[in-house]
């Protein structure tokens, strides 16, 4: 248009301005100089028509042609942008919907849980003590208040002494007042209380005389009352095997430490002599031990068989942390079916034979932690949750798995229940590591500034972009899933091969283009960050700040893809959170997670559980401590 207002003579600016629109429509619409000479040899200074036209098609006509081409290219990228933007907007619409409708499922599930939860506790508000007489007969129960108050902890069995409100008195011990109980009263109380607990009585016993002439010379019978210890054997049934102990005192000479003079004292012991041929040895199934070939006098610590620091034999103890950590049987329900073998016990007593267990076992979990953490150990982390029921409330805890595949071993550790970095700083403190497979946990980020490689987890990646791609079937998600996939047929195609063919697979340039079109995909991604959904946002997220360690696991064949293996490790305890719900205090879950450690690692080493366990307390209850020699991979030695 400058080129026409240099040659037309316009003397007002708006009467040129239409005269340059006319012109723009016509060319648009014909795109021919014979219509533009029509409009403008009116306006020229003695311009032939013929002068006009030519001067028009050396000036004019390849601006405007050149103008309107620029602007129809303008005009399509501008529809096709505003087409992208449209399905963007359908995808984002769709995406929210089915947000939305998956929040109305999970509200639907929430008000059904606690619609279930509070019709629970009513029940439970209404059996033990309610005394709203209309609230039961709503529910169709009783409304004999009675019955129900005597089923409270703390009521002291006499109808007449509770009160009419819902809350029992405390029970008066003291013996003053009308609240005095008697003493069997009291003994009762205490033990619905859990303050004391009945001792274990075996339907079936086998009795073991002493042998009162065995009695060595020098040596009386100062108290001819019987003591008996009872050893609990599982078989078809428990059989209590009830040991006759006679005590036995003699003097010995001994010396003052005042004034050095010599004089005798009574020396004590409490003692079974066996009869020759006795056969608790053979019925308990520990005569093959070679400190037992002989029928020896023994005291009430060192009874034939006896698992120290318990009343049971091996094969008890193996029954109890097999049918505890690898059947998840509670210890209540163990204490059932124990009834139905003809053996009452309770709960919290069978519960410190466990605790006694682990004990026992703790010298072969430091050996297994010192072989887990060797020099150039390559790692497998995890943590994972259970529930510690304490008398202050519930609270969530957490305890660490941690494996190492090249030693078929894997360990689980608990240090109060903490879930810090401190716990891995401790766990690796003064060990040569050379690499650790993680997840995306902030804890274990200080690792990339110790000199220890750290390899994210490919499979928890997968886990989130795939959790977006069910939600939304993003294409977008489905192509980080394509790249995710290929690297795993990959890794499939190279399992069981030797370390040179795994490097030389994983350093070739096929994975190489595979991680490049995999990154290049999240950098896109991430610039149009805000116009994906939530769930989208969170798998790009994630992936993008596992992706400088995930790479990783391509410098060395002892690597792996993901962390799969200390995901596996995590399964039994997710079972025992399900079937037990809580452990009761920190003590407990230190003893699981010594236990579940050598049984785990049994299971790596295709070792059977019920034999190790049953060897490892025979080796126990002869007092045995070469513990290098009582490891899973050293089971041969115990023939």
């Amino acid at each position: 248009m400058y080129i026409i207002t240099k040659v037309m003579d316009f003397n007002q600016i708006e009467h040129r301005m239409k005269l340059a629109q006319r012109i723009r429509d016509t060319w648009r619409e014909s795109r021919d100089v014979r219509d533009l000479v029509t409009i403008l040899q009116d306006h020229t200074f003695g311009m032939t028509r013929d002068e006009l036209e030519k001067f028009l098609m050396e000036t004019i006509a390849p601006s405007l042609e050149q103008a309107w081409s620029e602007r129809d290219a303008s005009e399509q990228k501008l529809a096709e942008k505003e087409r992208e933007l449209e399905e963007e907007r359908k995808a984002k619409k769709q995406a929210q919907k089915a947000m939305e409708k998956a929040e109305k499922e999970n509200e639907a599930l929430k008000k059904a849980l606690e619609d279930e939860r509070n019709k629970n506790k009513t029940h439970v508000r209404n059996t033990y003590g309610s005394n709203s007489r209309r609230s039961c007969t709503a529910k169709g129960m009783s409304a004999d208040k009675t019955d129900r108050t005597q089923e409270k902890d703390g009521f002291n069995g006499n109808p007449d002494k509770a009160k009419s409100s819902d809350a029992v008195a405390p029970v008066d011990t003291t013996g003053e007042g009308d609240k005095a109980m008697s003493a069997e009263e009291l003994k009762a109380h205490n033990a619905r209380l859990g303050m004391t607990y009945k001792k274990a009585h075996a339907r079936e016993e086998a009795p073991y005389t002493c042998n009162r002439a065995a009695i060595p010379e020098g040596w009386e019978i100062w108290d001819d009352t019987p003591v008996y210890h009872t050893l609990y054997d599982t078989q078809t049934i428990v059989v209590g095997r009830k040991v006759e102990f006679v005590k036995i005192r003699r003097k010995v000479k001994a010396i003052n430490r005042e004034t050095g003079e010599e004089y005798l004292r009574w020396e004590y012991k409490t003692m079974h002599f066996p009869f020759e041929g006795e056969t608790l040895k053979k019925d308990i199934g520990v005569d093959a031990e070679p400190s037992l070939a002989e029928n020896k006098p023994y005291d009430t610590r060192h009874m034939p068989g006896m698992v120290p620091g318990t009343s049971t034999t091996p094969g008890t103890a193996t029954k109890i942390t097999m049918d505890h950590f690898m059947c998840f049987t509670p210890i209540n329900r163990q204490c059932e079916v124990f009834k139905e073998y003809g053996l009452k016990k309770k709960r919290q007593g069978a519960t410190n034979w466990v605790h006694r267990y682990a004990e026992l076992c703790r010298p072969l979990y430091d050996r297994l932690k010192d072989r887990v953490f060797k020099d150039d150990a390559v790692l497998f982390m995890d943590e994972t949750w259970r529930r510690l029921h304490l008398p202050t409330g519930d609270r969530k805890v957490y305890e660490w798995i941690v494996g190492n595949k090249v030693e078929h071993c894997i360990l689980y550790y608990y240090d109060n229940g903490s879930r810090g970095k401190d716990v891995i700083k401790d766990l690796i403190k003064g060990r040569k590591i050379k690499a650790i497979h993680t997840d995306g946990y902030n804890a274990y980020i200080f690792l990339d500034g110790l000199g220890i490689v750290h390899i994210a987890c490919t499979a928890h990646i997968w886990r989130y972009i795939m959790d977006w791609y069910n939600a939304t079937q993003s294409e977008d998600a489905r192509e980080l899933l394509g790249s995710i996939a290929a690297l795993y047929a990959i890794e499939a195609e190279i399992r069981g091969k030797s370390p040179e063919e795994i490097s030389e697979r994983r350093g070739s340039l096929e994975v190489t283009e595979i991680l490049t079109r995999y990154k290049a995909k999240l950098d896109v991604l991430d610039l149009k960050l805000d116009s994906l959904p939530g769930i989208g946002q969170t798998a790009v997220t994630y992936a993008l700040k596992l992706y400088p360690n995930m790479k990783n696991w391509r410098e060395d064949p002892d690597y792996e893809i993901d962390n799969n293996f200390a995901e596996r490790g995590a399964r039994p305890t997710a079972m025992l959170r399900k079937t037990q719900n809580h452990v009761s205090s920190h003590k407990g879950a230190e003893a699981s997670c010594i236990l579940r450690s050598l049984i785990e690692t049994c299971k790596l080493w295709k070792v059977s559980v019920c034999e190790y366990l049953n060897k490892i307390y025979t080796a126990f209850s002869v007092g045995r401590t070469d513990y290098d020699n009582l490891m899973p991979w050293c089971i041969s030695s115990f023939s």
